[in-house]
């Protein structure tokens, strides 16, 4: 299979389940998944879902993919892909990922933990699927809800109860029943009286979640006073704060320096690779990286933060860009 979109088209229509290539973007997603799920890795994502058929699997890694993608705007795009091979190493970072990490790591984390317990309660509920990912139940018209329906459901919609103790260490928390979680998209399905696109059943899950993630978790600031050694290194993903500062300097750059950026940080590429991927040298890649680094320096200390090592920000920008 050709997928017959443009690199630069993928990351948009996938995004937009109402575009007209959302279908052919999203078919091309699972065969390059199903590609290097036939390969002799062993993929950490995989690993517990690796009795599943390819063609479930691949669907459901897409699925997973696709909300990854949805909730990270940097990812994919347009002038940040050259070509496929682009979506193609988005694609092997995803896989490398584990499905199972604690609650000390990343909302996004935590965020694709309930997007799982979501489609398990539509597959397995009374739940109708009228086409890929478009879910609702007998009765409904068949119509997608739109964005100004889902606003309005959003803000009369009932809470859920949330579960955020790990029921063991290094697991993730359970965030929510499963029978709660059905009771809640039933009731998002009455007040819509449509069908709703998964990407927006999750996030109606997630902003129902009482108490909400960011009222357990810990916004832990690091003052100048402190010495490199007693910066804790898990908080660059705890901390909300220091993640938008690191989006909103990120978005202050220059095109070309941006590009630099997301090569050397999300590939961990070496100067010698920047070049070869693209069309800058490595003085001037060498150049911009150093720019960029004495710049954010200087913007986090007007923010009131201190003694980052590389391996902080490096984990911290991989988190917010991942691209």
């Amino acid at each position: 299979m050709k997928c017959d979109l443009k690199p630069q088209e993928f990351g948009a229509a996938l995004r937009d389940p109402e575009s007209p290539n959302w279908q052919i973007a999203y078919d091309c997603l699972v065969m390059m998944i199903n590609r290097r799920l036939r390969s002799s890795i062993k993929w950490p994502r995989v690993r517990e879902l690796a009795d599943a058929p390819d063609a479930d699997l691949a669907r459901e890694l897409a699925d997973e993919f696709w909300i990854v993608l949805s909730g990270k705007p940097q990812m994919l795009a347009s002038a940040s892909v050259q070509g496929f091979g682009a979506i193609d190493r988005q694609i092997c970072r995803f896989l490398r990922q584990p499905t199972s990490t604690s609650i000390e790591i990343s909302e996004s984390r935590l965020r694709e933990h309930l997007a799982t317990k979501v489609r398990e309660v539509l597959r397995r509920g009374k739940f109708i699927e009228l086409r890929r990912s478009l879910w609702g139940v007998a009765g409904l018209p068949e119509k997608s809800a739109d964005a100004q329906t889902i606003e309005r459901v959003r803000a009369n919609m009932p809470s859920i109860g949330a579960e955020w103790t790990p029921q063991r260490p290094g697991q993730d928390p359970p965030i929510a029943r499963p029978d709660d979680i059905a009771s809640h998209l039933s009731a998002v399905f009455q007040a819509a009286n449509a069908y709703c696109w998964f990407l927006d059943l999750h996030r109606l899950c997630w902003d129902a979640l009482r108490p909400p993630l960011a009222g357990v978790m810990s916004h832990e600031r690091i003052t100048r006073e402190q010495p490199l050694l007693q910066v804790p290194v898990r908080d660059e993903f705890r901390d909300f704060d220091l993640l938008g500062i690191l989006q909103r300097y990120f978005d202050s750059l220059d095109a070309e320096t941006r590009f630099v950026v997301q090569l050397a940080y999300g590939e961990a590429s070496t100067l010698r690779e920047i070049e070869r991927s693209s069309d800058i040298s490595k003085s001037t890649a060498a150049r911009k990286l150093d720019g960029f680094r004495s710049g954010l320096a200087e913007y986090l200390q007007h923010y009131g933060y201190s003694a980052f090592d590389e391996s902080v920000l490096v984990r911290a920008f991989r988190d917010i860009l991942d691209s």
